[in-house]
């Protein structure tokens, strides 16, 4: 009996972890959320790597979420200021279908993409190359 109720238990615990992942993405930023309010034509986001012992490393950008206002279509840049790092082929990549259009710039050290400007909350990711390794990372950009 004992071993049917752990069992049991892990499949709820299981099937609680994979529903909170689904679904659409946050209306607001998270508490404590570095947030750019994007009221000009460009604006600059600066990714880096910071790392812990020299192996526990991970992508921080400047920003977790963006903020663009009604009515403005900027073009939005990230930079990479962690030498030895640079953007892969798709440093910064929505889904199809979203209102950016972005390509690399300066020998993948920088990624612009323009904002086309359709009301929304929008994930990308933002993925970078060199050593040590390190996992992308997912934050938001929200056209108001």
């Amino acid at each position: 009996m004992a071993l049917r109720t752990f069992c049991f238990a892990i499949v709820a615990f299981l099937l609680c972890g994979c529903a909170q992942m689904l679904g659409k993405p946050p209306l607001s930023p998270p508490a404590g959320a570095a947030i750019l309010s994007c009221d000009t034509p460009a604006c600059t986001v600066k990714v880096s790597v910071k790392c812990e012992a020299y192996v526990f490393c991970k992508i921080e950008s400047q920003y977790d979420w963006i903020q663009v206002r009604r009515g403005n279509s900027p073009v939005i840049t990230w930079e990479v200021d962690t030498p030895g790092y640079t953007f892969s082929d798709a440093g910064i990549a929505f889904a199809t279908g979203s209102p950016f259009m972005c390509n690399p710039a300066e020998g993948r050290r920088r990624f612009m993409c323009n904002d086309r400007h359709e009301p929304g909350t929008y994930k990308y990711t933002i993925t970078l190359i060199g050593f040590p390794f390190v996992w992308p990372k997912d934050p938001f950009v929200e056209n108001q």
